[in-house]
């Protein structure tokens, strides 16, 4: 008598095969969508960071510009000038920059100044040829608000040629850059978007036609529309989830090494690590901003699933 040998059923394979090609392209496309989309999101907060500590840091300060005339004593009209300012309410500190300092903040648009030599071998700069102002470096007090246009009227009357420059101007243009900044990320954001969903509903139709005699013969034994639906969701939500993870991963590291790369060129070709990442800035996120990349899968996931959803509904419906 021969013993019936029970056989464990074996697993259905799934209405869209897995591992083909096609799949595999499709899934690499959309990695790279997501890459594309952290990249945008980390641009965003990299943005965001910059302008709100430039602004910051430029609302903190103002300057006060004291044209030479040869009419004058210089070091008697900045003496006067810091009387006023220091005994002004709201002023924290008041303090001029010395002639080494002017001739660095000029260095990016005159080099070093230097022209040339006089019969003696000495150096001719060209700051001393050039009526070059004197600066006063002004930063305010944190408690107290100070009267910019009281204190300018005061120090136009006291010493001719003086200016107070609250640096307005350029925190308009920081927050115009800004904006156009952060236009151009969602720009983006929305681009992929797009184009994402655009690959998902070609995707879509390919692989339920290349299975049509399949998706057939499930509505001949009987199979319901909701039925075939809910699979093919299924795979693309696990696929847009996948992808969503993988692209913010790769994002996370290219940002870290792209970091790494700028902090060792900054080292490399300046004396003054941070005053060139304030001039240039950095590519760095705080520990929270990283958090801002699981939008990345959460995107990809529900953008698959509801294009899927909606693709698919339809599709079967032209099957019938």
């Amino acid at each position: 008598q021969e013993t019936a040998h029970a056989h464990p059923p074996s697993k259905l394979s799934p209405i869209i095969p897995r591992d083909t090609i096609i799949g595999k392209s499709i899934l690499f496309i959309i990695i790279a969508m997501c890459f594309l989309a952290g990249l945008a999101i980390v641009s965003l907060l990299l943005v965001q960071s910059s302008v709100d500590g430039w602004t910051r840091d430029i609302g903190k300060q103002a300057t006060v510009q004291i044209i030479p005339s040869p009419e004058r004593n210089s070091d008697d009209d900045m003496k006067t000038a810091l009387e006023i300012i220091r005994a002004t309410k709201g002023i924290a500190q008041a303090e001029p920059l010395t002639k080494n300092e002017t001739a660095k903040l000029l260095e990016p648009w005159i080099g070093d100044g230097i022209i040339g030599q006089d019969l003696e071998g000495n150096e001719i700069s060209i700051l001393d040829e050039l009526p070059i102002p004197a600066i006063i470096a002004i930063e305010f007090s944190a408690t107290e608000s100070v009267n910019l246009n009281q204190l300018n009227a005061a120090l136009k009357s006291a010493v001719p040629g003086s200016s107070v420059d609250d640096h307005k101007r350029w925190l308009s243009h920081l927050s115009s850059i800004g904006n156009i900044l952060k236009i151009s990320a969602y720009a983006v954001l929305f681009l992929v978007a797009g184009i994402t969903v655009t690959i998902i509903i070609f995707a879509t139709d390919a692989a339920l036609n290349s299975n049509k005699i399949s998706i057939e013969i499930l509505f001949l034994v009987g199979a319901e529309e909701s039925f075939i639906t809910k699979e093919v969701r299924h795979h693309f939500l696990m696929m847009g989830l996948k992808a969503g993870v993988i692209g913010a991963l790769i994002c996370m590291a290219f940002i870290l090494l792209l970091g790494l790369m700028i902090n060792i060129i900054y080292a490399s070709q300046f004396d003054n690590l941070a005053a060139a990442r304030i001039l240039f800035g950095q590519i760095a996120l705080s520990p929270y901003q990283y958090l801002y990349l699981i939008i990345v899968p959460i995107f990809a996931t529900l953008i698959s699933g509801i294009t899927v959803h909606l693709t698919t509904k339809k599709i079967i419906n032209q099957m019938h």
